[in-house]
């Protein structure tokens, strides 16, 4: 899963946080910042060793979409 997105205070905790609720385990990522982008790419497991089926992937993305897009999170 590689996206790039508006850098935010807080936005890689925006999408672990969501990547967490949604079940998965991220085995590796790769982070990078320029300006004001940033191109994040994480490797997600299931924690039960399954494969994604490509709904439960676009299930996945588009939970980070909607997540990203609502911006910092509340503390």
């Amino acid at each position: 899963m590689l996206k790039k997105a508006r850098d935010y205070p807080g936005l890689l905790l925006t999408i672990t946080r969501t990547l967490h609720a949604q079940g998965v385990v991220i085995a590796a990522s790769s982070i990078q910042t320029e300006g004001n982008i940033a191109r994040d790419s994480f490797e997600l497991e299931d924690p039960n060793g399954k494969s994604f089926s490509p709904e439960r992937l676009a299930s996945i993305r588009q939970a980070v979409i909607v997540a990203v897009r609502a911006g910092p999170p509340q503390t």
